[in-house]
Formats: structure tokens, C-alpha cells, sequence
């Protein structure tokens, strides 16, 4: 078994829960000129499961680029999974899996329980889960399916944030070509 916490690599994002993901973008660039921000509204899921019960998640997010990390700021429309640490706190941290399934039973097995299992409707269906703990962990960690299609999202939000001068902070996702 390997001994590393993360299996698959290092921690490629970092999660704040808030209300409004518009608003919250708006005031996160100001006050910290972190941008620009990608917003996905109401953000299509092909399949979820909460809690191993097939229903419909409603969120939304923010991407941005600071330093090395993405920040994104997630908006649970119906309070299904919220995190412990409420608005303003982490909601969960992420990185990607060369091996989904196997990345998976490796957290199920150290106790992790999946609290969320979804595949998006565009990136190829990409998976994507979301586990917590008993382990004092105020916060979900997420694992995303690694493809080349995610990874060239998050290479484009890092190369962008590299050349912003400050204006337009907040942008749709559909404003990526």
C-alpha cells in the first residue's frame, strides 16, 4: 500500500464555500487581485450520487489562478454539501487521478467516506468525487479523473492569470475557447 496521503499527486486546487460565486469573485479579485475569474453557473452533471442516492447536485463555481494553486469558489445552491467550516471556510481541496477507481478504494479504505460522485456532461463526461472523514478534517477532499482536457483547463486559467491587467475580473466559462 502506498503510504503517501495523496496517491496521485500534489494539491492542484483549494475551495471556499460562499453564497454567490458572482459577488464573491468580484471581491476576491479586488481585495487580493487574484484573476480573472471563470464562473460556471448551475455547472450540468450527466450523473451524481449523494451519499450512494442518485440525485441531482446543484452548484456552482469560480476558477482562478494564484501563484501555483487554483482557487475556486463553490456555491451549493441546496445546502447538500456544505462543508463543516460554513461560508468564507475551505470546502474542499483537490487534486487529479491517473487512476480514478483505483485513487478511490485507496481513500474508501483509510476511511474515507464518498460523500459525492458526479460525471460533468462536458470534458468527456470527466468523474469527479468528493469524500470526508472522521479524521478531524473540516473539509471535503475532491478527486477529479485526470484528462487532457482538464489539464489544459487548468493550464489555461494559470497562463491567463499571468497576463491579466486587472480588468474584467469575472468572465463566463463559456468565454474560453
Amino acid at each position: 500500500m502506498n503510504k503517501n496521503f495523496f496517491n496521485s499527486g500534489n494539491i492542484i486546487q483549494i475551495a471556499y464555500q460562499v453564497d454567490d460565486v458572482v459577488k464573491s469573485a468580484k471581491d476576491w479579485s479586488k481585495r487580493f487581485s487574484i484573476g480573472p475569474f471563470f464562473v460556471n453557473e448551475h455547472i450540468k452533471l450527466m450523473e451524481s450520487k449523494l451519499k450512494g442516492v442518485h440525485e441531482i447536485y446543484d452548484h456552482s463555481s469560480a476558477y482562478a489562478w494564484n501563484n501555483n494553486i487554483m482557487i475556486e469558489l463553490i456555491c451549493d445552491h441546496d445546502g447538500k454539501l456544505s462543508s463543516k467550516n460554513g461560508l468564507g471556510g475551505i470546502h474542499h481541496i483537490a487534486w487529479m487521478a491517473s487512476n480514478f477507481d483505483e485513487e478511490r478504494s485507496s481513500l474508501k479504505s483509510r476511511g474515507f467516506e464518498e460523500v459525492l460522485y458526479s460525471r460533468v456532461q462536458s470534458r468527456n463526461g470527466m468523474q469527479f468525487s468528493w469524500y470526508e472523514s472522521d479524521l478531524g478534517i473540516k473539509h471535503f477532499i475532491e478527486v477529479y479523473e485526470e484528462s487532457l482536457d482538464l489539464i489544459n483547463f487548468y493550464k489555461y486559467i494559470e497562463e491567463i492569470s499571468k497576463s491579466w491587467n486587472g480588468k474584467n475580473p469575472v468572465r463566463a466559462i463559456s468565454d474560453i475557447s
